[in-house]
């Protein structure tokens, strides 16, 4: 444990020296949530109250949860991979998925105290009188399907970086994933606006256990009977995703290796 805490460090500490960087990153991912709250905000003559109130919470939280789960080692792996600079992390006496991810919670930790809450704060100040409060049953399961999407995040962006074990060029992979997290998840638009259909298709899917299933737990738009069945969907996605991601990422390290790697 001691090893995995210094790489959770020294990623805080890495951070805490680019932190421009981070705070770029921070600005694109809240602009396009405060615009989007705006933009339902304006349409109050033709939506109620409430359903103002759940756009604006919405896309607030959807910020919340991409900074909380969101991976962004996909393409420095698939690099290093290409370049042969890969082996470094096979020749350190550490898992590399437990290296990712306390590497992750390391800039997480980070982002969240020094950077995250002042973002909060301003969206709090600007949109107070439309933000739901939700129940304290509701945010407890809220927090669970954040530990949920975290893992099915992370295997996913394990899998897509995995691709370059086998494939030349396996950058579009890092783009299909934003794509489906993007529509399928609900990241873009909350899926009770998509036809029937193409919702349950969704919902079927593990991108929207990321965003939109976190989402409705949290404003209680869900029963407590679905919220406990979508709960354990998301939590069977996260081991059949984590288990296919490290049999996939174990084959592809074999394979990397045979070939001089």
């Amino acid at each position: 444990m001691k090893k995995y805490l210094t790489v959770a460090r020294a990623e805080w500490l890495d951070a805490f020296q680019y932190y421009q960087e981070v705070i770029i990153w921070i600005i694109i991912e809240a602009l396009p949530i405060l615009v989007m709250s705006s933009l339902w905000l304006s349409t109050g003559g033709v939506n109620s109250f409430h359903q103002i109130s759940f756009l604006v919470t919405y896309y607030v939280l959807i910020f919340v949860i991409s900074r909380f789960t969101g991976f962004y080692f996909e393409q420095r792996m698939q690099d290093e991979v290409r370049d042969g600079t890969f082996s470094r992390y096979l020749s350190r006496p550490l898992s590399v998925q437990k290296y990712l991810l306390w590497n992750n919670l390391g800039g997480k930790s980070f982002t969240l105290f020094f950077l995250m809450l002042p973002v909060l704060l301003f969206f709090f100040l600007l949109f107070r009188n439309y933000l739901i409060a939700p129940h304290p049953l509701n945010l407890f399961l809220f927090i669970i399907s954040l530990v949920e999407a975290y893992f099915i995040q992370f295997s996913i962006s394990l899998l897509a970086a995995s691709c370059s074990f086998f494939m030349e060029q396996s950058f579009a992979v890092n783009h299909l994933h934003w794509v489906l997290d993007s529509v399928a998840g609900g990241y873009m638009l909350p899926l009770t606006f998509f036809p029937a259909f193409l919702k349950n298709i969704c919902l079927f899917l593990p991108f929207s256990s990321v965003y939109f299933t976190p989402v409705t737990i949290y404003t209680g738009q869900i029963d407590l009977q679905t919220i406990v069945t979508r709960l354990f969907f998301s939590l069977v996605w996260a081991v059949v995703l984590y288990w296919a991601s490290s049999l996939v990422f174990k084959i592809g390290v074999k394979r990397y290796s045979a070939v001089g790697g």
